[in-house]
């Protein structure tokens, strides 16, 4: 099907081709990376292959003090979490970001990000973490720490173990089909709460789910 973008760096500059849709899935995306443009065009893409249309909305922390985009063309092409928690949505996706070496505590937009999972639970049916973003959830609703490793952890894994009944992962049929890329500092070493959806056997878990608050890490 397609997927549109309501707003963004791509619909701005013309970039990418909306068009009208039918019954789209309303997903506000926090998108935190500093190459935006990219970012933007991954997700659409993908979402280009579903078998539902897709509306998405970019939203950012007004909290945030960004170094490669000036806040006015921030404001200019998304929009304010603040503005954007006014409705609600199907999805909420939240990108990493480049700090994952950082203490929460330093990260600037700290007190905003726990403001977001919280609303999360009451104004989207299902949340999506990635990277960073799925650190800082574990963090905020389990209390999960996250370890610093002794090398960076970079490559292309395969899952040696997936949980076949978890609907994360219809369609796979074998472990070594679902293959994710890494590129991380850190590591979670105990966690409870959650559902290990696929994991490796080298590297731990890489898909994390916890059905009761309808979050995927």
């Amino acid at each position: 099907m397609t997927a549109n973008a309501k707003n963004g760096f791509l619909e701005a500059y013309q970039e990418w081709q909306n068009v009208r849709l039918s019954n789209p899935v309303n997903i506000l995306m926090l998108n935190l990376m500093p190459t935006k443009k990219t970012t933007e065009r991954q997700f659409l893409k993908a979402f280009n292959h579903m078998k539902q249309d897709v509306s998405l909305t970019f939203a950012y922390p007004a909290s945030h003090s960004f170094k490669n985009t000036s806040a006015a063309l921030m404001a200019k092409s998304y929009t304010k979490f603040s503005e954007a928690s006014n409705n609600n949505y199907d999805a909420l996706i939240i990108t990493g970001a480049p700090i994952e070496t950082l203490t929460f505590d330093q990260v600037d937009y700290w007190q905003e990000f726990k403001q977001i999972i919280a609303w999360s639970h009451h104004h989207v049916k299902q949340s999506l973490f990635e990277c960073w973003a799925a650190q800082a959830a574990l963090a905020v609703e389990f209390n999960i720490k996250k370890v610093n490793l002794d090398e960076k952890t970079f490559g292309i894994y395969s899952a040696t173990e997936i949980d076949k009944e978890s609907p994360l992962v219809t369609g796979i049929r074998k472990k070594k089909e679902l293959k994710i890329p890494q590129s991380r500092h850190t590591t979670i070493e105990h966690f409870s709460g959650v559902k290990v959806v696929a994991s490796n056997a080298e590297i731990g878990p890489m898909i994390l789910h916890a059905p009761q608050i309808n979050q995927t890490i």
